[in-house]
């Protein structure tokens, strides 16, 4: 196969939601060859309104594209919608379970339908349990899944508060392992043609991937938390003449390559930077060193 070649243009998706979420699969499908076709409503996709760009001329917008890049577009009657989903291979959306009741998506419809069809239904907190129905922003998710509590790392004053990471990226992060999940269910229905509900939680997926926390815990019994020293170092965004640059030696053999990349400087030698753990006790005249050099 040629390098250029791209690898699932037999995938047929449609994707139904109107959040980031749903977007950013479909997008990274689309990437890897799918056929996306992407349903909006009437007035078009929320969006389409979203900073930055929005309501210029064109009535552009930068994230909608970002997001959308690679896709078909279209809107659709019930009818039509119906000829979609028995189209698709894949369908995605971000609807609760009531609204995808309300609007004839359901699981069991939509699998009665075409019984080798995959959903994946990418929400908050799932479509099961008490919080399925509840709505949430980036800003929620982070704090529901544990991630806010963690941020800003290494901070020294417990007081605080817990730190917004920038963006949509709780919605980001659990879109790429969606997409994942979703492309790996399609390849078993393709298998043994039978299709299968994907119910994906943004909320639980946040949770499961907070750093080390859950392994510190699991085999130390400590609780994570912002306030404490980094043991990795240098871990840590410097300051050079055209900008920030972030340097991190989590190996020993990648400190070693920092300093032939310093040039070895002399006090390269010393005892205090001989290993991951002096280096932990004396950060701070590491971080002095590598400031330097920067």
């Amino acid at each position: 196969m040629p390098a250029t070649a791209i690898a699932l243009t037999h995938l047929h998706v449609l994707e139904l939601g109107a959040g980031v979420a749903s977007a950013y699969v479909c997008k990274l499908l689309a990437e890897q060859g799918c056929d996306v076709v992407k349903v909006e409503p009437q007035q078009g996709d929320a969006l389409r309104r979203h900073h930055p760009e929005a309501g210029t001329i064109d009535d552009s917008s930068g994230y909608f594209a970002a997001l959308n890049v690679g896709k078909r577009s279209c809107t659709v009657d019930s009818d039509n919608l119906e000829q979609l989903i028995c189209w698709a291979d894949i369908v995605v959306h971000d609807l609760s379970p009531l609204m995808a009741t309300e609007k004839g998506l359901d699981a069991i419809r939509l699998l009665n339908l075409k019984p080798e069809l995959v959903v994946l239904a990418i929400t908050a907190f799932g479509s099961d349990g008490p919080e399925a129905e509840f709505l949430a922003t980036d800003l929620i998710l982070g704090a529901a899944g544990g991630w806010s509590m963690l941020c800003p790392a290494t901070s020294s004053d417990p007081a605080l508060p817990p730190l917004k990471v920038y963006g949509d990226q709780c919605y980001l992060m659990a879109s790429i392992s969606a997409a994942a999940v979703a492309l790996a269910t399609a390849r078993n229905a393709a298998n043994t043609g039978e299709g299968e509900f994907i119910d994906f939680s943004v909320q639980a997926y946040v949770a499961s991937v907070l750093e080390a926390a859950l392994p510190t815990y699991t085999y130390k019994q400590e609780v994570a938390t912002r306030c404490h020293e980094r043991r990795l170092v240098p871990w840590k965004i410097f300051h050079a003449i055209d900008g920030p640059v972030f340097i991190v030696c989590i190996e020993q053999d990648q400190w070693a390559r920092l300093l032939e990349f310093m040039g070895n400087p002399d006090w390269s030698l010393l005892d205090v930077f001989v290993d991951q753990t002096s280096r932990a006790e004396n950060q701070d005249m590491v971080h002095m060193f590598v400031q330097e050099f920067v």
